[in-house]
């Protein structure tokens, strides 16, 4: 998304956001009916995600596979029943106890 955000000449720059509403995204609402959680929800899953991303390592459980079952518009959809492994991992840096000066 990083590249799409930086402005292209057919105006994908605004739809790239995860708060973007529009007819195409009709995830949150659109125009007076736009959820007005949805900042909330996006930043409570970058939070999630961070956290996940610096606290654990995830690898694909022994069985499961990465292959398609089926194209549903833009979507690529993978088998249900994969399954994600999680280990935590050492910290690099205790984020918790950090001074602010």
């Amino acid at each position: 998304y990083f590249r799409v955000r930086q402005g292209s000449v057919d105006d994908t720059s605004k739809k790239a956001y995860l708060v973007s509403t529009g007819p195409e995204n009709l995830t949150s609402g659109h125009g007076t009916q736009a959820c007005l959680g949805r900042f909330f929800t996006a930043h409570v899953l970058e939070i999630a995600l961070y956290h996940l991303l610096l606290n654990y390592d995830c690898e694909l459980a022994p069985g499961a596979s990465l292959i398609t079952l089926y194209l549903v518009a833009d979507l690529t959809v993978l088998d249900p029943r994969n399954k994600l492994r999680f280990t935590h991992c050492k910290e690099e840096i205790d984020i918790e106890h950090l001074s602010y000066t």
